[in-house]
This record gives C-alpha cells, sequence and structure tokens, in this order.
C-alpha cells in the first residue's frame, strides 16, 4: 500500500509545520532539499511499483489529499484482503494438548500461597456460582409469588364462606337453579294467565257468530210487514 501526495499538498503542509510551533518538530530541512527532485522520485516510485506488484500481492495507491479518504480507502483495502485471506486460528493436536496440560500442571505448583492454582477457572468458577445463585433467588421469588397468590384466594373464599355460611361454588349452583326455578314459574304463570284470555276470544267470537245470524222469528216478523 503506497499513499501518494501531490506536490503543491506537500508543500501546504510544510508551511504548516513551520508556522505553528506545536508542529515543528515535523520539520525537516532535508525535505526542502529533497523537495527539488521531485520528479526523479515519483519516476522511482512509478518503476518500483510496477515491478514488485503481482496479482498475489499487489501494490494500491491512495491518493492522501484528504487525510479521512486515504483512511477510508486503507480500510477497505485491509477488510478486502482479510476477506479473500479467509484467515482462521491454528489448530491444537491431541499431542500438543497434552503439552499444555503438563505446562499447565508446571504453572499450578508455582502458584503463591493462599492463591487458586488457576485464577481463570477460579473466576469462571465463582462466576458461575453468582449466576446459579441469581437463578436461584428468582425462582425462590417466584415461587413465594405463586404461595402468596393461592393464600389470597384461599383467604378470599374463607372470608365468602364466613358471611355466606356456604362455599362460592355452592352459592354458584343454588343461583343457577335458582334462576331455573324461577324461569318455569314465570312460563307456568304465563300460561295460566294465557288460558283465560283465549277462552274469553273464543267465546266473543262464538257471540258475534250467533248476531250475525238472524233468528227464525225476526225473519218472518220481516216478512209480514213487507208489501206483497
Amino acid at each position: 500500500m503506497a499513499v501518494r501526495l501531490p506536490a503543491a499538498r506537500a508543500g501546504t503542509r510544510f508551511f504548516k509545520r513551520l508556522d505553528l510551533p506545536e508542529k515543528n518538530w515535523k520539520f525537516s530541512a532535508a525535505d526542502v532539499r529533497e523537495r527539488q527532485r521531485w520528479d526523479d522520485y515519483q519516476l522511482a516510485f512509478s518503476e518500483m511499483l510496477s515491478a514488485t506488484s503481482t496479482d498475489w500481492a499487489p501494490w494500491y495507491v491512495i491518493p492522501a489529499d484528504r487525510k479521512w479518504f486515504a483512511r477510508i480507502c486503507a480500510a477497505a483495502v485491509l477488510a478486502h484482503t482479510l476477506i479473500g485471506i479467509d484467515p482462521r486460528y491454528p489448530e491444537v493436536t491431541a499431542d500438543r494438548r497434552r503439552d499444555l496440560l503438563v505446562v499447565k500442571g508446571e504453572l499450578e505448583a508455582q502458584a503463591p500461597k493462599g492463591a487458586p492454582a488457576d485464577p481463570f477457572a477460579a473466576k469462571k468458577a465463582k462466576a458461575q456460582a453468582k449466576e446459579a445463585k441469581k437463578a436461584a433467588v428468582k425462582a425462590e421469588a417466584g415461587a413465594g409469588k405463586a404461595e402468596a397468590s393461592e393464600k389470597a384466594e384461599a383467604e378470599a373464599e374463607a372470608s365468602q364462606v364466613a358471611v355466606n355460611g356456604h362455599r362460592p361454588q355452592e352459592s354458584r349452583g343454588q343461583s343457577a337453579r335458582t334462576s331455573r326455578a324461577r324461569s318455569r314459574a314465570g312460563s307456568q304463570d304465563g300460561a295460566r294467565q294465557a288460558a283465560p284470555r283465549a277462552s274469553r276470544v273464543r267465546s266473543g267470537t262464538a257471540s258475534q257468530g250467533q248476531a250475525a245470524q238472524p233468528s227464525p222469528r225476526t225473519s218472518r216478523s220481516r216478512g209480514k210487514d213487507q208489501p206483497s
């Protein structure tokens, strides 16, 4: 990866290093002398890049006019390269693991008196114990809430029994039976009230039918009064 800076931009940075006291340490008089050979340096850079850039190890020339843009380009090149390489952790063989266990035993033997032989394992075990304790406290709190809820329901049921003299289930059953009895009684009363009405209607209909038919006496008397 090569960073390319134009001559004008490089001159501006030289003046900045001269004008700002806190940047004087960055300035070198040799840079000004070498600046007179700028074209020669550019030609040398071009030949070097052309001769050494390959498909498996290419050069990336990044413009450095703006530092933020140059940093983004450099990060993109690194990310692209790492994705293509796909680096992975090396695999540890069984023999190597056995060797590591031997070394671990030696380190545990060197532990100071009173200190855990394996500080990392002790820290991990402590964290696991802490998590287990939290889980136990949470489970106990949940069980306590359930017990309190059951106790409250039992107290409410007991208070209702003390007031009504029977259990809520019985009261609900009795109220249901009472409502059914009332509905049956209402239907019977309605039937009794409907029967006289029906009889009155029938009698009234019969009387109307009799009035519509004239009696034989009336018809005879009318026949006599009419002139022949």
